[in-house]
């Protein structure tokens, strides 16, 4: 008797877990709100009866910028949207723009910063391939630490994907930030995000068009898009299919709801050629944005006559932001870094700046400090010598002020010493187009017991439309022989033209009994293209191509001679995503001291 309730009770429970298995199948096509009701309460206080205007920004990545442009259109013609709905790169635009930031301020941030530098690699143990700590910090420096998404002017909807209950969820409170980084956090390139027990990862995967929400609130909306062609994209390559056949789905979804609402003013942005990765063509991409919107002109008249204008609040935000934008750009030229908005700790991977070499390690950082332990290796690759060598290092960076940059770097290379090194940097002048700084810097190496110091001044200065001068120079002290070094470069393009050219030249001079001294000169003519942008897989963009010849001198004490090597050359930086870029340089030509051909790589120099 016994046994057979048992059965039947274990019948009971399995036939009701398959149910509850079935219900929430059936339930992944229900979306989950948070803020929904407070969201039309704030729609109704804003229209005051009148019918309301809203906007939906499309999902595209780097070409969501033109939805900058469309903003900037729809305000000059007396149209501000009472709610916003939007999804992926789209929803950046569209929180930034109801914090109260206006369209020009939002360029402004995409064009006046170097976003990759924003990103930084991370390996992925447990998230994905980019950090966003930066572009995170760089808004709240601008927009302020606490902010909630129902306290922005104008509502806004964020639509993200749920990876726990396969569900789409709708936002329109919470953490301003958590939403924000959670809008385009894309599968395997971005780490998804926790909100309120979800795993929330971009919206724009499953629908980059999201127009049928906003029917729910109103029936008078604008959606500007931003497709993307495909055109010239290798479907043979396994990344590039991946993707493909992602897009499909959320392109096909898309468009469904547009054609099921031919009343709403379609506003289809003209950059569905550029790549999802060109986000250094910010300006152009704002400015198609803007002509697309004025096709439409007589339609977006008759919103318009009703539509919401301008508030004094809105006006007084923008000045208010229009002063830390500025303090913004000051700290992150005079110093490349932004204090961060929350604490970070998580695997990195970095390109070493002044030498051929990659470290793989930890970072941790909080507000103006940092902290990073890795170990890698530096590498050499030339005709004349060529190695790879291991290398443990910790650095720890402290941001004193916004002008201020103090480094101490501890050194491990197994084939060679341990070094010490500490670095002081301020900058004296800053501003996007001119750097002036002062500095000292000092480097221990424990085998040799020797000790040296530099006192310097480096000038990086815009001359005229094209022309750029960097001088580096100071002087130094090898125990307790003194020198000078200097380094000067000059670059520019003809006139009205895409060829170009450079010039630098270094050297240094120790005095004392036994003199030592270096020089060395390199000239280089080239062909820039910065309109060709090759893509690899839709992974890897190639920008900043440079084709030329080169002439290069050098001349030592200790040398046997004058050394003259003479060939061509190409250089880009590779950017992952568009975003991280590393610099390539290939030398192909001739060593006329040792008479044998020349070649040398360098990367992340």
């Amino acid at each position: 008797m016994n046994k057979a309730v048992l059965i039947v009770l274990l019948f009971a429970l399995s036939v009701s877990l398959a149910f509850a298995d079935t219900d929430d199948l059936l339930l992944s096509g229900e979306p989950i709100y948070y803020g929904e009701e407070q969201f039309i309460q704030r729609i109704n206080e804003r229209c005051e009866g009148r019918e309301p205007v809203g906007l939906v920004l499309t999902g595209g990545s780097a070409r969501a910028l033109a939805h900058i442009g469309v903003l900037q259109y729809l305000e000059e013609n007396g149209i501000v949207p009472d709610y916003i709905i939007s999804n992926s790169m789209g929803s950046i635009i569209a929180m930034t723009y109801a914090a109260g930031m206006s369209p020009e301020q939002i360029l402004r941030i995409c064009t006046s910063f170097d976003l990759g530098a924003l990103f930084d690699i991370s390996l992925p143990f447990g998230r994905g391939l980019l950090a966003t700590d930066g572009i995170e910090s760089l808004v709240a420096s601008i927009l302020g630490e606490d902010l909630k998404l129902e306290d922005l002017e104008i509502p806004v909807m964020i639509i993200s994907e749920d990876l726990v209950t396969k569900r789409q969820i709708r936002i329109c409170s919470g953490d301003f930030y958590t939403v924000f980084t959670a809008s385009y956090a894309l599968p395997v390139y971005f780490t998804p995000v926790q909100y309120e027990g979800h795993l929330l990862t971009d919206g724009g995967i499953a629908n980059i068009a999201p127009l049928e929400v906003a029917y729910r609130y109103g029936n008078n909306n604008i959606i500007a898009s931003t497709f993307y062609s495909g055109k010239n994209t290798d479907l043979k390559n396994p990344i590039t299919v991946l993707n493909t056949a992602i897009d499909i789905g959320k392109r096909r979804q898309g468009v469904k709801e547009i054609m099921d609402h031919p009343e709403a003013i379609w506003i289809r942005c003209d950059v569905e050629d550029f790549s999802f990765m060109e986000f250094s063509s910010g300006s152009v991409m704002a400015e198609h944005g803007y002509d697309s919107s004025s096709q439409h002109s007589e339609e977006l008249e008759k919103f318009a006559e009703f539509a919401a204008k301008l508030s004094d609040t809105t006006i007084d935000l923008r000045e208010v932001y229009q002063q830390k934008i500025e303090k913004a750009e000051d700290r992150w030229i005079g110093q490349s870094h932004l204090r961060l908005h929350s604490p970070v700790s998580y695997a990195s991977l970095r390109f070493e700046n002044n030498e051929n070499g990659l470290l793989g390690g930890w970072k941790y950082g909080m507000g103006n400090f940092e902290i990073f332990a890795g170990a890698g290796f530096s590498f050499e690759i030339n005709s004349r010598y060529s190695y790879f060598r291991p290398k443990a290092e910790i650095t720890l960076r402290l941001w004193p002020t916004s002008r201020s940059v103090l480094d101490l770097d501890f050194s491990y290379l197994p084939w060679k010493e341990f070094f010490i090194s500490e670095l002081f940097e301020y900058a004296v002048l800053a501003n996007p187009d001119n750097r002036i700084s002062v500095g000292e810097a000092v480097v221990w190496a424990g085998q040799t017991k020797q000790l040296s110091t530099r006192l310097y001044a480096d000038a990086d200065v815009k001359i005229g439309k094209t022309g750029k001068l960097e001088v580096d120079g100071g002087f130094c002290m090898l125990n307790t022989t003194p020198g000078l070094e200097l380094k000067a470069a000059w670059s520019s393009n003809f006139p009205s033209s895409v060829v170009g050219y450079s010039v630098n030249a270094d050297g240094y001079f120790f005095f004392g009994p036994e003199k030592d001294y270096a020089v060395t000169a390199q000239a280089r003519l080239f062909w820039r293209n910065m309109e060709f942008r090759p893509t690899f897989a839709e992974l890897v963009l190639m920008s900043d191509i440079r084709l030329g010849v080169f002439a290069q001198y050098s001349y030592a004490r200790n040398m046997a001679g004058t050394d003259v090597i003479a060939g061509a050359f190409i250089s880009a930086d590779t950017n992952l995503l568009g975003l991280v870029g590393v610099p390539a340089d290939l030398m192909l030509g001739w060593d006329f001291l040792y008479d044998k051909f020349y070649f040398a790589l360098s990367l992340g120099k």
